[in-house]
């Protein structure tokens, strides 16, 4: 998914994440991306580890 994700630019992904987090996580998925793939494209790698950590299985 990585060649998709790379023709956009960092600020945008950030945003549509962030909103996704706010408005659809509650309902929706992301269970076919991988943290690792927001590595390099939008976050840091400690962020995402961050990320990570918050959530609740």
């Amino acid at each position: 998914h990585s060649q998709f994700i790379t023709s956009y630019d960092h600020s945008s992904i950030r945003h549509g994440h962030q909103a996704y987090r706010q408005v659809c996580a509650s309902c929706h998925l992301m269970s076919l991306i991988s943290y690792r793939d927001l590595v390099g494209v939008g976050y840091t790698e400690e962020e995402t580890k961050a990320m990570a950590a918050r959530l609740r299985w």
